[in-house]
């Protein structure tokens, strides 16, 4: 017992000494630092580069001068968080956003000294999702795209953004952005699960459907709920949707928010985000591994099917290993989205931030530039056109 006493009170004493510690020091990571991908073979990394951007002209995305870096605290969000999330619908006890439509919203961030980051306009259509039109009343075909901020295009105008990249090269369809700022997969299955003829997923009109989800490497890690979603927003964390695998059913189950299902370990999660343990290192909570990843890929799996009930859906892509600044992607999720048989572009092999001397980012604060949409713009519409040749009806010039 004495033993035990001993081991407490010096555990209690380191903590409170690191904690001490990392009050007084800078933030020290890149994001999720602690989920690096796998190391390759220089020279298989090398194979993989070439063959992954083949056909692209890098040259035009290389730059020079100096690298930008992150940093939050140094910026002021309000008027950006209010142009993003204008209106909270309530629908089971769970907050998830749906902008006004038909609504126009300026969004700017600055630093606190005054200094503008980004000054656009997000415009909002009949929907509520970010308006990528003008919309044909009558197309061949239409894409949709699934995501998070980098889908939306938080921080650049629509035309500049992924899904305005992608209306540029298919003048000739429908282009939906259904990008949420803050969230992953899970929003689009709530959405497509639990409500009945969500008003994001009403409306895509196109005789046949291409849907591409851009899956960043943090997108698990907000679908089972870390703790650095609480550090960034806690009661936005708290009432995320909770799913989990039914063994019996063979299916994916809803089990209401996090607040809800598991009270005590969101609870606890609340409370550690407040440590800086948690807010200036790469650790967090939960650790992700076979049983995590197998349930993200069966979650875009489901998304899929769901979709394919409603539209006539013709390809279903998943874009991996996208990101402006060296956040360490990890490519343990992809055996297991292979092995649920998605479709994938994998651009984990390019060197994203070495190419763009990291000016693919926004100074500050980190969300994609329009140069680096453009590059993944390029990227995508070719593999598109490999996957599917009867889309070049859809460009502007007869081939690629």
């Amino acid at each position: 017992m004495k033993t035990v006493l001993i081991v407490g009170v010096n555990t209690f004493i380191l903590l409170f000494a690191l904690e001490l510690l990392l009050a007084f020091a800078p933030r020290m990571y890149s994001e999720h630092y602690f989920y690096k991908p796998k190391t390759l073979p220089k020279s298989e990394r090398m194979r993989l580069k070439d063959l992954a951007l083949s056909d692209i002209v890098v040259e035009k995305y290389r730059k020079s001068g100096p690298k930008p870096h992150t940093n939050y605290s140094l910026l002021d969000f309000t008027n950006a968080h209010h142009a993003t999330y204008t209106t909270l619908r309530s629908e089971s006890g769970l907050r998830y956003s749906i902008p006004q439509q038909l609504s126009s919203k300026r969004a700017s961030v600055t630093t606190h000294d005054g200094t503008i980051i980004y000054d656009v306009t997000y415009q909002y259509d009949k929907q509520g999702r970010r308006d990528q039109g003008p919309y044909l009343e009558k197309a061949n075909n239409f894409f949709v795209l699934l995501g998070g901020s980098f889908v939306f295009g938080q921080g650049v105008e629509g035309h500049e953004s992924l899904p305005g990249q992608l209306k540029s090269k298919f003048p000739r369809a429908n282009v939906y952005n259904l990008g949420d700022p803050g969230t992953s997969i899970a929003q689009a299955l709530y959405k497509t699960m639990v409500i009945d003829g969500h008003v994001q997923y009403q409306n895509f009109v196109g005789t046949k459907g291409h849907v591409i989800y851009l899956l960043p490497g943090f997108h698990p890690f907000r679908f089972f709920n870390s703790v650095h979603q609480f550090v960034a927003d806690s009661k936005w964390a708290e009432n995320q949707p909770h799913f989990s695998w039914l063994e019996s059913q063979q299916q994916i189950r809803y089990n209401g928010s996090y607040k809800d299902y598991e009270p005590l370990n969101t609870k606890l999660k609340s409370l550690a985000a407040h440590l800086n343990l948690f807010k200036k290192t790469g650790f967090s909570w939960p650790i992700l591994g076979e049983k995590e990843y197998t349930l993200y890929a069966q979650s875009i799996r489901e998304v899929e099917r769901r979709l394919k009930l409603v539209y006539d859906i013709k390809s279903f892509v998943v874009v991996v290993g996208f990101s402006p600044k060296p956040t360490g992607i990890t490519q343990s999720i992809i055996p297991y989205l292979k092995k649920e048989g998605l479709t994938l572009f994998d651009y984990t092999a390019i060197p994203f931030d070495k190419i763009m001397n990291q000016q693919g980012q926004i100074p500050l604060d980190g969300h994609p530039s329009a140069l680096a949409y453009a590059f993944l713009g390029d990227l995508i519409y070719r593999d598109l056109l490999k996957l599917d040749p009867t889309l070049v009806t859809d460009t502007q010039t007869e081939e690629f």
